[in-house]
């Protein structure tokens, strides 16, 4: 059973969204829940101080990789292909906000930020590298997500303890996930990412996470006990007039989460492998209860009309199998009682402008200030542990 939370307490205070600015330039500021275990749940690793991809491919790979470099007049790293940088959308002032901090790409100071603001641990999402997932050459791009796995569990060893990658498997190559996921266990890499929008087959036929044909990749994941995550983060396709930040709207109200929450459950995915953990990361909390009412919904009027009839209710599947993350969300808050408090963890989101880093101390007292010191230390900390394993 998930624990209820009080009600929000009046000395928690908002936070001063509009004195923040980029994340460029901040300064970390040490919280003061001591004594706790402060994980981050979700922080971004970009690309930077070495030409991996392009060093260790094989001559016929090397002109079909993503190379990084410097680029001395943007003064940041940049990841691309052809010349061209991987981000899809976004100014130079934008990524440069995020991936112009050395912590962004640095492992060694990106752990001095941690300590500077008291975060133990860190579980690092890719950045630009996630314009890969639907890469035509798949080839290339097998080589670049083994290879990227692999650049992460050297990381890990350079912060052992400290920094996590969130791995990718062969999502559109089923049957070759075993042996992926087993490498990547033995590298000590805690969970998979997958995207939410997955494509199509290298035979031109959509992926479906539930169809038959991704079985293989489910048993090894359940097998290895690993974790699964989606991110937000796959762009919307919005690209007019206010792009961005209606693009960040769409995305943090959990835009593809409710689709993957329901193949999950009317797919039979939960039925089928009842130990599968399943993080939704970066789209807040307030976006699930609605989720839930409206699933309940389906589960009771349509009951006949099924395909696929879940064992279990909605919320019981999100109670066994299911946690979110979030930065601040007082709107999600205020609905504890069905998310959980058991099911959440909370993140500074470094590097990104919308990261707690340079009020991390502000936002643990609020999260204290309305649910408790208890509550507290499971919701920035050994929630996460558990979900993840470390």
């Amino acid at each position: 059973m998930n624990t209820i939370a009080p009600n929000p307490s009046a000395k928690a205070k908002p936070l001063p969204y509009e004195s923040l600015g980029i994340f460029l330039g901040r300064k970390g500021h040490r919280h003061s829940l001591t004594g706790a275990i402060v994980v981050s749940a979700d922080n971004h690793i970009c690309l930077g101080g070495e030409d991996f991809f392009y060093d260790n491919a094989p001559a016929h790979l090397k002109d079909r990789v993503p190379r990084v470099w410097f680029d001395a007049q943007k003064n940041y790293w940049v990841t691309g292909m052809n010349g061209k940088s991987l981000y899809a959308w976004g100014s130079d002032d934008l990524v440069k906000s995020m991936e112009g901090h050395e912590g962004a790409w640095n492992v060694h100071a990106r752990v001095a930020d941690m300590d500077a603001e008291g975060v133990d641990k860190e579980v690092a999402f890719p950045q630009v590298i996630l314009h890969c997932f639907h890469l035509k050459d798949y080839e290339a791009r097998e080589y670049i997500f083994r290879e990227y796995n692999r650049y992460l569990a050297r990381l890990q060893r350079r912060a052992p303890g400290r920094f996590y990658g969130v791995g990718i498997a062969p999502y559109w190559e089923p049957g070759k996930a075993r042996e992926w996921v087993q490498e990547m266990k033995a590298d000590g890499i805690k969970a998979v990412l997958l995207p939410s929008q997955p494509g199509v087959f290298p035979n031109g036929e959509k992926i479906q996470y539930v169809s038959e044909e991704m079985r293989p990749f489910w048993d090894a994941l359940a097998d290895a006990d690993m974790a699964v995550c989606f991110h937000i983060g796959e762009n919307p396709g919005f690209d007019s007039k206010g792009a961005i930040a209606t693009s960040v709207l769409a995305s943090v109200g959990g835009m593809y989460f409710r689709t993957l929450f329901g193949q999950l459950t009317y797919g039979g995915i939960f039925d089928n492998y009842p130990t599968i953990r399943v993080a939704f990361v970066e789209a807040n909390l307030h976006w699930i209860p609605g989720m839930l009412q409206d699933s309940e919904m389906i589960q009771g009027s349509f009951r006949t009309l099924l395909d696929y009839t879940p064992k279990l209710s909605p919320q019981e599947y999100w109670d066994r199998h299911c946690h979110a993350t979030f930065t601040y969300d007082p709107a999600g808050f205020k609905n504890l009682d069905r998310i959980g408090i058991d099911n959440i963890m909370w993140a500074t989101d470094y590097p990104h402008n919308e990261s707690t880093f340079g009020y991390t101390d502000l936002t643990i007292q609020w999260i204290v200030d309305t649910v408790g010191d208890a509550a507290a230390r499971k919701i920035v900390g050994t929630n996460a542990v558990n979900f993840f394993k470390f």
